[in-house]
């Protein structure tokens, strides 16, 4: 209640940018990568609308999620297991990843795009290649 008024982030907040700064990012990102395939730093949403490039995680790519599907199968007990089974009958385990050609990483330390978010203060965004 003693935040005044407006909000600058909701009470609940974790993400580790502004949203003018992920649409910031987002488009620099773009003019500088094309359509190459970027991996994501862990938060996409609002990076990959201004990007408008392939932004990759488990979520727009099931290639990369397999052997993590097999590996919650293989944890759970018999009912949740046969449930997951069920679930995942028509799952291609076989589907390839999205190769990426940068990974874009988050970190306190320097990097390319300086952000700030309510919940991290500031922080930096760095796209490095991937060999």
């Amino acid at each position: 209640m003693g935040r005044g008024m407006p909000w600058t982030s909701p009470p609940f907040f974790g993400n580790w940018a502004s949203a003018a700064d992920y649409a910031r990012v987002g488009r620099e990102l773009a003019a500088r990568i094309g359509a190459a395939p970027v991996g994501a730093p862990g938060e996409i949403g609002t990076l990959a609308y201004f990007c408008d490039c392939t932004i990759v995680d488990g979520f727009s790519d099931p290639g990369l999620l397999g052997r993590q599907i097999d590996e919650r199968i293989e944890q759970a007990g018999p009912v949740t297991g046969a449930l997951l089974r069920l679930n995942y009958a028509r799952f291609d385990r076989l589907r390839p990843p999205i190769k990426i050609a940068y990974q874009l990483r988050y970190g306190s330390g320097p990097g390319e795009w300086t952000v700030h978010s309510a919940a991290k203060g500031v922080g930096h965004f760095t796209p490095e290649p991937v060999r």
